[in-house]
């Protein structure tokens, strides 16, 4: 804590007297600082965990003093209100973050792990994860006890389908899925302990999610991604074992949807009718018939016997199919 008195005389470690304000005397000024000491004027100013100012208010970026002068420490409000500063400064700074997954990230007992990397598309058919990770981001040995937030989307490209909680948040666990208007309201839970997240991010929760038909469009020579789907977070709140934690950062997530490159006619499944379109551009390079960029599904220039691998891999699936198809692994950007 640091402290600015008007004053040399006055040293920076006197902490009891500096917020005591006692009126014995009646001539409403504190005894100690103003008739004993003459300060003129008092200001607080809290440094966190990284040496930091910290903000009084949350709210108002920027405000670091805390006026005693202004702020009589004998009006109990005041008195609270510096406690409140006091706590928030010393609670641990809290990070969100999504990622898009088609696998669940494996979790340790208490759902702590490494941040997964995240996946940079996903196609018309499959169902996927967004998963809230929330971590600590100074040096500070305290946990978060509770995270509150909405999560958005754009509710005509995906639908949220269920809630997974992280084995931590055992209690409290909230969240109203509304399609519709794309966000899932008041997402959060609590932990009774005080060790999660203090040294390694950790799972609130998992929403598994299914996406729209997206057009088997054709720009070029190459298939491109129906949309750009976007997960945000809003009116996020992180307490501690201490008090409110502020936020120091949120990460969204972005993805590419991709259409089903197999579905040559777009018709919710990988049957005979793409085979035969499939057989009219087999041995044919892109550009020379008008089914051969589709057919060239990784990216070769010409429709082959690694493309008929890749068919065939696929053949007979179906939008209703659970499993994930199979790709190459430069799909979706082999084509640029």
């Amino acid at each position: 804590m640091g402290q600015d008195s008007g004053n040399g005389l006055i040293p920076n470690h006197g902490d009891l007297p500096w917020l005591q304000d006692i009126d014995a005397n009646n001539n409403l000024v504190s005894d100690v600082w103003y008739d004993q000491w003459g300060i003129t004027y008092r200001d607080v100013v809290i440094l966190d965990s990284d040496n930091v100012p910290y903000d009084i208010d949350p709210t108002q970026a920027g405000i670091q003093n805390f006026n005693l002068s202004i702020y009589n420490l004998a009006v109990p409000e005041n008195y609270a209100a510096l406690r409140e500063f006091f706590l928030r400064a010393a609670s641990p700074k809290a990070g969100l973050s999504l990622k898009v997954v088609d696998v669940p990230t494996s979790v340790n007992s208490v759902g702590e792990s490494n941040l997964p990397a995240g996946d940079t598309w996903v196609d018309e058919w499959g169902s996927f994860y967004v998963e809230v990770w929330v971590e600590t981001t100074n040096d500070n040995s305290l946990g978060l006890t509770d995270v509150a937030l909405d999560l958005t989307y754009d509710g005509s490209m995906v639908h949220a389908e269920s809630i997974e909680y992280g084995p931590a948040f055992t209690i409290n666990r909230t969240g109203t899925i509304l399609n519709p208007s794309g966000r899932i309201s008041n997402l959060g839970g609590a932990t009774l302990r005080s060790d999660i997240a203090d040294n390694a991010p950790a799972l609130l929760a998992r929403i598994k999610f299914n996406t729209v038909t997206a057009p088997h469009n054709a720009n070029g020579e190459h298939i491109h991604a129906h949309a750009q789907l976007a997960f945000g977070m809003a009116d996020a709140e992180v307490g501690s074992v201490i008090s409110q934690s502020a936020i120091a950062s949120m990460a969204g997530a972005n993805v590419s949807l991709m259409p089903v490159t197999y579905d040559l006619n777009d018709d919710d499944r990988i049957g005979f009718a793409d085979l035969a379109v499939f057989t009219g551009a087999f041995l044919q390079n892109v550009g020379g018939t008008s089914d051969a960029w589709a057919a060239d599904f990784d990216g070769s220039g010409r429709v082959d016997f690694g493309d008929l691998s890749w068919f065939t891999a696929n053949f007979l699936r179906t939008s209703a199919d659970t499993t994930a198809l199979d790709y190459p692994t430069n799909w979706p950007n082999m084509g640029g």
